[in-house]
């Protein structure tokens, strides 16, 4: 069977059953991922530790599924913090590398794309918040719980924008300030999902006059449009020094170590 959530497949990823005691009485709601849990499922009651700190994003029914009793594992938290969840494994993105495999050739829907960028050492509960990606072209990126799509045909296709606008304001330029290593026509790019950074999405001036000008406004109109989710894949794939995409091993239990990270 397909899995339904990120949880149920994060189980199948790492080979975890799920944990609990099966339903006897009325279905009700994983109040984690929101699964329907019916009669004979697994399931457990919910009784959050004093550190737990989601209580708004939870359901209210008490109750959580097999999968997020078995994922919610600190073991399993700390291999579900950057990857790709997949049926066959989660493979760890937590450098550019490994992120631009993601980008440019994900792999078979269903899967789940969790990042925590937030800190490096923490495990959020940000699992059973992350909607499945069902269209290669047409990912749904959770990072640091903001759920972000990413068009990936738009995303290609900005990678040309970015190379033919940063061009054209480097030529505007006098010589001293041109820079060879100019990728992209933005102050920054940075890759927090609420833009940590000044100016992160934000045109250079000199794009902006050059797009007044006729010629280039097609490329600042559209550079402009690009959703949250695009600018952070960006932020990966045109960097000043780029990077070759690898795709990672898969981590198949709780006792395989990940990659070492950015």
């Amino acid at each position: 069977m397909t899995a339904r959530t990120t949880s149920e497949l994060a189980c199948t990823a790492l080979r975890l059953q799920p944990l609990g005691t099966p339903l006897y009485g009325p279905a009700t709601t994983c109040t984690m991922c929101g699964i329907a849990i019916a009669e004979g499922d697994m399931h457990s009651r919910f009784d959050p530790p004093i550190s737990f700190t989601d209580h708004r994003a939870l359901r209210g029914t008490g109750v959580v599924c097999g999968f997020c009793e078995a994922a919610r594992d600190q073991r399993v938290m700390r291999k579900l913090q950057r990857c790709v969840v997949t049926s066959d494994g989660c493979f760890p993105i937590g450098s550019d590398d490994n992120r631009a495999w993601l980008l440019l050739d994900p792999p078979p829907p269903p899967f789940g794309v969790v990042v925590n960028a937030a800190s490096m050492t923490a495990a959020f509960h940000l699992f059973w918040r992350t909607p499945l990606t069902l269209d290669r072209d047409l990912l749904i990126v959770n990072v640091d719980n903001r759920v972000m799509p990413v068009r990936r045909k738009v995303m290609l296709e900005a990678i040309g924008w970015c190379r033919d606008l940063s061009a054209a304001v480097n030529a505007a330029r006098t010589p001293a300030r041109r820079r060879p290593d100019m990728k992209h026509p933005f102050r920054r790019l940075d890759r927090s999902p609420f833009g940590g950074a000044d100016g992160h999405g934000v045109l250079l001036e000199e794009a902006h006059r050059l797009g007044a000008a006729g010629e280039f406004a097609p490329l600042v109109r559209n550079l402009k449009s690009l959703w949250a989710g695009e600018l952070w894949a960006l932020a990966t794939l045109v960097k000043s020094k780029p990077v070759t995409p690898v795709r990672p091993d898969p981590i198949t239990s709780i006792e395989a170590s990940a990659t070492v990270e950015d």
